[in-house]
């Protein structure tokens, strides 16, 4: 199948596929190297990369942070993480991560 035959009709417009087509040869090309260490370094995952809107990601990974970081605070609060708090740590960390994670793709 070649690109340049390659047309889709979206809503009374033609559209040319090749971004579709460049999506899934970076796809197959992370699929072939996954395993190969060092080959993505600063390279982000096709599927993150060819997010189109990165401020949506951004919100809703700072959702998640302020979510689970209430969780926790609720289950301190009524004392179910008392006996486990390496695990109150640890889960106070992810939502950190996921926060600055979050505000980095607000940035974007």
């Amino acid at each position: 199948m070649a690109k340049e035959g390659n047309v889709r009709n979206m809503g009374g417009g033609v559209e040319l596929a090749e971004k579709q087509d460049d999506y899934l040869e970076k796809l197959d090309e992370w699929q072939e190297h996954q395993y190969s260490p060092g080959y993505y370094a600063g390279k982000a995952h096709p599927l993150i990369a060819a997010n189109r809107n990165p401020k949506l990601l951004g919100w809703s990974l700072i959702v998640a942070a302020i979510f689970l970081f209430l969780a926790v605070l609720f289950c301190m609060r009524i004392g179910w993480g008392s006996d486990n708090g390496l695990l109150m740590i640890g889960l106070v960390a992810l939502s950190a991560l996921l926060l600055w994670t979050g505000l980095r793709w607000l940035r974007k």
